[in-house]
């Protein structure tokens, strides 16, 4: 999943600047941080039973999550690349 490989490469600066200025719904704010808990990233299965939601929108959600985390750490640039 996307988002797990964006928050599993991120710097400690770029886990606390996305902490600091993401702005989530509360759910996709769990999501997040369920993502950024130590161990292993949990499955789309546990994530879907845990939320209540289909795979379709646990994916669209994450998809949103990675977009917004992507819009804080690369602020300029057409094809910006995360350090």
């Amino acid at each position: 999943m996307l988002l797990e490989r964006l928050v599993k490469s991120l710097s400690e600066d770029e886990h606390a600047k996305l902490r600091r200025e993401l702005n989530l719904p509360a759910r996709s704010k769990k999501i997040f941080l369920r993502f950024c808990s130590e161990g292993t990233a949990p499955t789309t299965s546990e994530l879907c039973a845990e939320f209540g939601l289909t795979k379709s929108n646990l994916y669209r959600l994450c998809s949103e999550i990675a977009d917004e985390c992507i819009c804080i750490l690369a602020t300029t640039g057409e094809f910006p690349k995360l350090e």
